[in-house]
């Protein structure tokens, strides 16, 4: 369910975040996420080029 399916209730949509700040597993996928987004690189710089 994405946060923005729920209706405006900012009360409610708060409580939900609070409650994956303290979920272990969530804050593990999250700093995956953001440790991913970090070490992105355009494909060709990520490649070493080819010698012939």
């Amino acid at each position: 369910l994405a946060i923005s399916e729920v209706s405006g209730d900012s009360e409610l949509i708060s409580r939900i975040k609070k409650s994956y700040k303290k979920d272990r597993d969530i804050q593990a996928i999250l700093a995956a996420i953001k440790k991913r987004k970090s070490n992105s690189k355009p494909k060709r710089e990520r490649q070493q080029p080819k010698k012939y």
